[in-house]
């Protein structure tokens, strides 16, 4: 059985509290990165700027990896400019909680951790995510990202459709793998509807893979390694750099921000059994 941790919200300025309750038992059970909207929201954290050592908990990691999520109220670019309160609202709707990012400012950033964006290389990662889309599908809006201008990992909106992608834009090995990409899984999605989606890095056979409401919509050849990128992840924004499958590369101040809701991320660095990815669809539904 899995362990999540029961987490009380205390004053600002106070550590958060935290202790391990069982967790579901759906899903597959070493992610480097489980965040559930369900479990571990601390709504008076402090923000904080990217560079402060002493971040408060915002978005508990129920893996076990200490992956927490933070509110960044001056993200990397920004300057001497306003601090700005980013925290995404929790949602209580049909017997689900869900995070309510505003599309304007609000952003989640992750900091650089062994296992989710140093160390690897990875030959193999599964990102899975369930969120909503808001009225406005149009724009271009990052959901999640991990990795920088050359390397590393995305899940965004992009003029109707959804984007999953991986790319390792440098020779990072001698020409064996890298460079590739991005190869970009493509799906057009619908204004208010909630998408549960799964993208799979397989470099061992080649593939990029992914998948949306349990359908495989995309499998693209020519995957390669994905080197270790420095660059913080982003959850509702881009943190610090990305790439995206225009060839735009889009660096700092925080942009491209998410109007909708995140319930679920999870992140694995190996390919998923087909039953294992069966369990992890009745977590993510």
């Amino acid at each position: 059985m899995k362990c999540a941790l029961a987490c009380l919200a205390l004053p600002a300025g106070s550590a958060v509290s935290c202790a391990p309750v069982p967790a579901s038992d759906f899903g597959p059970d070493d992610p480097v990165l489980w965040l559930n909207a369900d479990s571990g929201i601390s709504p008076t954290a402090a923000a904080t700027s990217v560079t402060d050592s002493a971040r408060q908990i915002f978005w508990q990691d129920q893996s076990g990896a200490g992956n927490h999520a933070f509110v960044i109220d001056r993200p990397p670019g920004a300057g001497d400019g306003p601090r700005l309160d980013r925290r995404p609202r929790t949602i209580h709707e049909n017997g689900r909680v869900s995070l309510r990012f505003d599309g304007q400012d609000d952003l989640l950033s992750l900091a650089d951790a062994e296992g989710l964006n140093l160390g690897g290389p990875w030959a193999e990662r599964t990102i899975a995510l369930r969120f909503k889309t808001s009225a406005d599908v149009e724009r271009r809006q990052m959901i999640f990202e991990t990795g920088g201008d050359l390397r590393g990992f995305n899940v965004y909106l992009d003029a109707g459709r959804l984007h999953m992608s991986a790319y390792d834009l440098w020779d990072d090995d001698g020409g064996l793998t890298t460079p590739f990409g991005p190869l970009d899984v493509i799906v057009p999605v619908t204004p208010g509807t909630a998408y549960a989606v799964i993208l799979e890095l397989n470099q061992p056979v080649g593939t990029v893979r992914g998948w949306v409401n349990r359908r495989l919509v995309s499998e693209l050849p020519g995957a390669g390694k994905v080197f270790q990128h420095h660059e913080d992840a982003g959850i509702g924004a881009i943190s610090e750099d990305t790439y995206y499958h225009d060839g735009v590369r889009q660096g700092v101040p925080a942009a491209d921000f998410f109007a909708g809701e995140i319930e679920q991320i999870l992140v694995y660095n190996r390919v998923l059994t087909e039953p294992e990815r069966a369990a992890l669809w009745q977590l993510l539904e």
